[in-house]
């Protein structure tokens, strides 16, 4: 199997591959499956994780061309080649679930940090404590001793940096772009390690955390973690006991958090995971609420909430539940876990059910443009499909090591509908100054500008590479990226659909098809354009193309009409095309419907029950003589349930 191979698209932030280091782009985690974000799209990987129940994770390392050199659980390291690394004399610091983040060194292209938090309270010696250890890989499939170099005992060849320590673990780039900070949550403050040339500095930058932010004792992260985004300004800790998020601001050139501030999910929901954005704007959780305590019943979500909305509470006001995330089931016929992680390429991808049947369950949720507000962040049920159930999401990695300000921080989406201005910006928040060249020379001056976030409509369809000059305090760099101007034009949802009243017992039809659509997506799954709604609810209804999204929501209703059944008192079947046909006039569309016509003489000559199906004046082909008939009618009101009957009678005139 394949295990590495080319990103040959341009650095793009809402595409699906990106150029240049590609530090994280295989990952392990599950029952034996991971990704493999080197192609396009990205694929399986097949590996031997061995997550079925968690906490269980994992974390992996790639060359800077992508191709995998190692992955560790915290106990066990497999090469690219799922080989097992052996270790010298069995000796290993850890032995119960292991939190592990795998970092290179700064100045040794063959050696690595594999840092890790036991949580094996049987094992008093290194349980929630702080510890690394080095390894060497020089290729893709080296067979090396998992300890560099060889262990002189059983302590010798690890470093405890901090005891007490909760269980979970993140990284993050130092702002020059060479350095590496390590952080972890011990009771009472957070605390952050510099990776350098020289090594890893084993005096911590501080930042105390106080008890209105954070509990004063070891985290409850269930089977979450502590997260940065992608471009280090900001970390997200989930806590878990009270069903909130902290969030801090990261100064990723002191090592230094500050401006916490903690967000609640909805009110008598359970939060699960939490994820962040690249360029830290969108905060996601998953939660669920339990609807019927009796069967254990639960509805799981995912929300999306903008981080620059303000305070907390504005904050919170700006909850988004995405569309199609809502599965419901009782516990005893599966297990619901959701977990999230941001990938390479910007998108970030939730595991969902395990334990059930359905097809759907081999499959990843995406979100595609997780820094777009509301439905242009592009929710996806089932984009990822594994063949088989993989289990939960359980990978850690350093997200700044895939997102620098040279190889991956212009945002833009892939594809620009040609009537609509591209719109830009950079993950990188904290700078001095930028300059932007569209790539447009046929503009003149307006193929320049200095906005953080600018918009550039380009005269055509084709494609443009586009870059920017970035000035930080730390740096000074170039980023560029490729875009495409579709000659889609962006699509809309026609006006028609829209808050409807109907009569009980009538039917809505719709038809969402709009010019230049190519996906449609319902509220309830359903991916055509057509749909017939028979029952009050709230609806909505998502049209995409390669460039553009459109997203309405409708409530339909349902209210008892009058219905009415009206019989004429004569017709003429004499085939002029005016009165040929006896049949009612109604005001709805009644159920259990039935009509009766008798002679003079009470014979039966004509019945139905199909309100549309009228007399035509005969009786088994036989034309009946002109004259007085009577009719009994018997009908049900679609509305009030009521049976109503009816007589009379009709004159057939020839």
């Amino acid at each position: 199997m394949m295990r590495g191979c080319f990103f040959l698209l341009a650095l793009m932030f809402y595409t699906s591959n990106v150029q240049g280091q590609k530090r994280n782009n295989i990952w392990a985690f599950g029952d034996n499956v991971g990704l493999n974000f080197n192609t396009n799209p990205v694929s399986v990987f097949k590996s031997k994780s061995k997550g079925t129940i968690p906490p269980y994770y994992i974390s992996s390392i790639c060359a800077g061309n992508g191709n995998l050199l190692f992955y560790t659980d915290g106990q066990t390291v497999w090469n690219r080649d799922n080989f097992v690394l052996p270790k010298y004399q069995k000796w290993w610091p850890w032995h119960g679930n292991v939190m592990p983040l795998i970092t290179p060194y700064v100045s040794n292209d063959s050696l690595y940090y594999i840092f890790g938090i036991d949580d094996d309270e049987a094992d008093r010696t290194n349980s929630f404590k702080l510890q690394y250890l080095t390894i060497k890989m020089y290729n893709p499939g080296d067979i090396e001793e998992a300890v560099y170099p060889r262990p002189a005992s059983v302590t010798s060849f690890y470093t405890t940096l901090l005891k007490n320590a909760s269980h979970v673990l993140a990284g993050t780039g130092h702002c020059n772009q060479k350095d590496t900070w390590i952080t972890v949550h011990s009771p009472g403050a957070l605390y952050s390690f510099l990776i350098t040339a020289n090594g890893v500095n084993p005096v911590p930058v501080v930042t105390p955390v106080p008890a209105s932010v954070l509990p004063v004792k070891r985290l409850n992260a269930k089977y979450s973690n502590i997260k940065f985004s992608a471009n280090g300004e900001r970390l997200i800790v989930p806590e878990n006991d009270n069903n909130k998020i902290a969030v801090f601001d990261f100064n990723t050139q002191t090592g230094k958090f500050s401006n916490a501030m903690t967000i609640a999910v909805p009110e008598g929901q359970i939060l699960e995971d939490i994820e962040i954005s690249a360029d830290a704007g969108k905060l996601y959780s998953g939660a669920y609420e339990t609807l019927d305590d009796y069967a254990g019943t639960e509805v799981h979500h995912i929300y999306q909430m903008d981080l620059n909305a303000g305070s907390p509470q504005e904050i919170e006001k700006t909850l988004y539940p995405l569309a199609g995330d809502r599965v419901a089931c009782v516990r005893t016929c599966f297990t619901i876990r959701r977990n999230m992680q941001l990938g390479p390429d910007g998108k970030i991808y939730i595991s969902k059910r395990e334990g059930s049947p359905l097809t759907l369950d081999r499959t990843f949720a995406v979100i595609d443009n997780p820094s777009r507000t509301g439905i242009d962040a592009q929710y996806f049920e089932t984009k990822i499909d594994f063949g088989k159930m993989p289990r939960v999401l359980n990978y850690n990695y350093i997200r700044s090591q895939n997102f620098t300000a040279r190889e991956n921080s212009i945002q833009v989406r892939k594809n620009t509908c040609v009537d609509k201005p591209v719109e830009f910006s950079l993950i990188f928040s904290r700078l001095d100054s930028v300059k932007w060249d569209f790539g447009d020379a046929s503009s003149g001056g307006k193929n320049f500008s200095t906005l953080f976030k600018p918009q550039h409509q380009y005269p055509g369809p084709g494609s443009y590479k586009v870059r920017a000059i970035i000035y930080t305090g730390c740096l000074l760099d170039t980023a560029s990226a490729a875009i495409t101007v579709q000659e889609d034009k962006a699509v809309h949802i026609s006006a028609a659909i829209n808050d409807t009243a109907l009569c009980i017992g009538d039917q809505l039809v719709l038809n969402a098809a709009a010019p230049f659509s190519k996906e449609y997506l319902w509220e309830n799954g359903l991916i055509y354009p057509e749909r017939i709604i028979d029952k009050p609810g709230a609806y909505a209804v998502t049209i995409f193309n390669d460039c553009s999204v459109d997203r309405k929501s409708f409530k339909v209703t349902f209210t008892v009409c009058p219905c009415g059944i009206h019989m004429p008192n004569a017709f003429t079947p004499n085939y002029d095309g005016l009165n040929d046909v006896f049949k009612p006039v109604y005001d709805c569309h009644p159920k259990d419907y039935q009509v009766k016509i008798y002679d003079r003489y009470g014979t039966l000559v004509f019945e139905s029950t199909q309100p549309d199906k009228g007399w035509n004046g005969k009786n088994r082909n036989n034309e009946m003589p002109a004259g007085v008939y009577v009719w009994v009618m018997k009908y049900q009101h679609p509305g009030t349930k009521e049976i109503i009957r009816k007589n009379g009678i009709v004159t057939l005139l020839r």
